[in-house]
Formats: structure tokens, C-alpha cells, sequence
């Protein structure tokens, strides 16, 4: 395994070997639906201080606003973990050890998109025109986008209602997906030279080269623990009423569909289960499809995630670096609990001669749709 760091005050390039030498640990989290954020931890030795400062601190690689990107090459395959930005530090001495450690404390790109609340009009646009135009502005850093568009995308006539922003881009961007239970996320590229893509749209459930988690005596297994839980009242189902798109007087009822939208991978999915909660529908300032769409998408949204596993990887045993958004299967924990699990969260913990992977993952149920599950 080797750690790949680069850093620099616009365009960030590889760090010294006495940085490299200095790190003593790296956690990196990543979320499907939020922020990437890291922690760089480095040994700064008082022995070599410079004049005035400490090498590390003094040398400024990793002052606030720095670009900073953390990667891991492992079995001769790059993945980089996050691309973000320097935000926070941290120096701390030690009496028993005699030394000083400098942590350097940071969030993916997106930070960029949170420094400015904004007040704006957005006539005769969809969501997610609105949302590739915001993105647009972040093509500097690098940052190319992925925009699906929902289904059910309503353009409002600007004589009828313009949509408006009140906030950061940031906070706007996750406010226009959520009535389509859609996650947005920035990815890093596999490459040094591949850019970073922001992803808004449903969260993808495409098919996984992942080698997959093998549990039980007698098989090779590379997951240190793992733990299943199934939350049977997570899922709710949303009734009411709302208007229709283009007569304000005109009713309209609503009410969430029971069917899965998204890749089903549980074979009895929480949406129809009897303990599913009946909610009331109230968004005065959505309509028609606008009210449709967010009945759904609530319902599929808290849905998602009724059934959880929580797994502790060796990395460097397992030989696969596991990312966000990607699937993950489970073998050998019996019928109910295998299967294919969405991964939500990764938290990796890197150190010298040491990579474990922390992963969450879920699905909307129990019960696996691959075939040949269980033991």
C-alpha cells in the first residue's frame, strides 16, 4: 500500500518525501449523499524547527484554503479518497513524548460551494437546469457534473411562479434533489488527471466489481466484523392534498406509490411492510408534479436504508479500496441478511503498515434478489 498526497495553493502537486515520512495517520470519511472530509495527521519534529516555526507549520503545504487531495495505491491500482480543501489545524505537544503532532483537518470541494448565501430568481427553469448552472461555476477547481433529471421535472411558467434561492449553493442544490430522493455528491477521479465529477440524481445502484464479503468457519474472510440491524417501521408512506400545476382553485390528491423506483436489492422491500407509517402530505408551495414527485421521493428516501450492515475491512487484505454509492455483497449470514448492500459511508483509517475500510451499507429491506443466497 502507498499513500498518494498532493497539495498546493491552486493547482495541487505531489508533497515531498518529508511530508510522506512525517504522516503518522490518514482518516478519510466519505458519504454518498454529503461531504468527503479527511484528517491528516504528521509528526512534526521540534529537533528540526526552523527560525521562527516548525517545518511543518511554518512551510504552509497545508494552510487553510490549500487544495489538498489524498489517494491510496493498492495491488498497483490509484484510488483517490478525496479532493478537497484545507480548513481547519490543529497543533498539539505532547510532555511524554517530547514532540508535537500538526493535524490538518478538511472537507471535499464542496466547501467552495457553502462560503456565500445567495439571493436569486431562477425563471422558467427546471431543477436540474438550475442545478447544472450552479455547477458550472465550479468548473474552475476541476469539477465536471452529472445531472440526471428527474422524471417528473416540473419548468414552471415564470408568469406563474419563478423558483427562488435563499441560500449558499450548496444547501440550494441538496433542496432542489430532495423532492426526488436525489443525493448529491462529489467523486473523485480514478486518475491523477481525471477530474472530479459532481454527481446530483437518484443514488446509483449500477452493478459492482467488488469482491464480496465472505462470512463463516472455514472461509477465507477478510472482514474483521460485521454487524446486521432492520428498522421494520423506517419506511413511510405520504397522503394529502395539493393543487393542480395550472389552476390554483383545482385539487389535487397525492400519495406515495408502494412500488420500488430505484434497482430493488432486498426480495421484500420495507415500503409494503405492515409497520410502514402513514404521513400527511403538507408543501403548500408544491404542486402537481412537484407534489407527486416529493410524495414519492419521501417515501423512497426512508425507505432506503431500512436494513443496515456496519463491516470492518483489513484493507489491505481484502485488496479492493470500497467507495460510496457503489454495491458491496454479503455471503455466508444466512438467507435474510445476504445479498447485495448500497454503500453509504466509508471511513478509512490509514497508517504505516496498516488500512482498515469502516463501512456502511444498506438496502430497503430483507431478503437477497441474487440468486444462490444464504448458506
Amino acid at each position: 500500500m502507498v499513500v498518494l498526497i498532493e497539495a498546493g495553493a491552486s493547482t495541487p502537486s505531489a508533497v515531498s518525501a518529508d511530508i510522506l515520512d512525517a504522516v503518522a495517520r490518514i482518516v478519510v470519511r466519505q458519504e454518498h449523499d454529503g461531504a468527503a472530509t479527511f484528517q491528516l495527521v504528521l509528526n512534526a519534529d521540534e529537533t528540526a524547527r526552523l527560525e521562527d516555526d516548525l517545518p511543518i507549520v511554518g512551510g504552509k503545504v497545508f494552510a487553510p484554503g490549500n487544495r489538498v487531495r489524498i489517494g491510496v495505491r493498492l495491488n498497483s491500482t490509484e484510488c483517490w479518497l478525496v479532493d478537497g480543501a484545507a480548513v481547519h489545524a490543529e497543533l498539539v505537544y505532547g510532555a511524554a513524548a517530547g514532540s508535537f503532532t500538526y493535524s490538518v483537518i478538511g472537507e471535499d470541494l464542496s466547501v467552495f460551494m457553502r462560503l456565500e448565501e445567495k439571493a436569486a430568481e431562477w425563471p422558467g427553469r427546471s431543477a436540474a437546469q438550475i442545478v447544472r448552472e450552479i455547477l458550472a461555476n465550479y468548473a474552475s477547481y476541476g469539477v465536471q457534473s452529472s445531472v440526471t433529471a428527474p422524471q417528473n421535472d416540473v419548468t414552471p411558467d415564470a408568469s406563474a411562479w419563478i423558483r427562488q434561492q435563499n441560500d449558499d449553493d450548496l444547501s440550494y442544490v441538496r433542496a432542489l434533489g430532495r423532492p426526488y430522493g436525489f443525493i448529491f455528491a462529489l467523486r473523485c477521479g480514478t486518475t491523477t488527471s481525471a477530474p472530479t465529477t459532481a454527481y446530483w440524481g437518484p443514488p446509483p445502484r449500477a452493478t459492482s466489481s467488488l469482491p464480496a464479503l465472505r462470512l463463516g468457519a472455514g472461509t477465507s474472510s477478510d472482514v474483521t466484523t460485521i454487524s446486521f440491524s432492520y428498522d421494520g417501521a423506517a419506511a413511510e408512506l405520504y397522503g394529502g392534498g395539493s393543487r393542480d400545476d395550472t389552476a390554483a382553485d383545482t385539487a389535487l390528491a397525492v400519495s406515495s406509490s408502494t412500488e420500488w423506483s430505484l434497482t430493488k436489492l432486498a426480495s421484500s422491500p420495507s415500503l409494503t411492510g405492515t409497520l410502514a407509517r402513514k404521513r400527511r402530505f403538507i408543501a403548500p408551495a408544491a404542486a402537481g408534479a412537484l407534489a407527486r414527485s416529493s410524495v414519492d421521493g419521501l417515501a423512497q428516501a426512508s425507505a432506503r436504508a431500512a436494513a443496515r450492515a456496519v463491516a470492518s475491512l483489513d484493507g489491505m487484505e481484502y485488496g479492493a479500496v470500497v467507495t460510496p454509492a457503489s454495491l458491496l455483497a454479503v455471503r455466508g449470514a444466512g438467507a435474510t441478511y445476504d445479498g447485495n448492500y448500497y454503500v453509504e459511508r466509508v471511513e478509512h483509517d490509514l497508517a504505516r503498515g496498516s488500512y482498515t475500510q469502516e463501512i456502511t451499507m444498506s438496502r430497503e429491506g430483507l431478503g437477497s434478489t441474487l440468486t444462490g443466497a444464504g448458506r
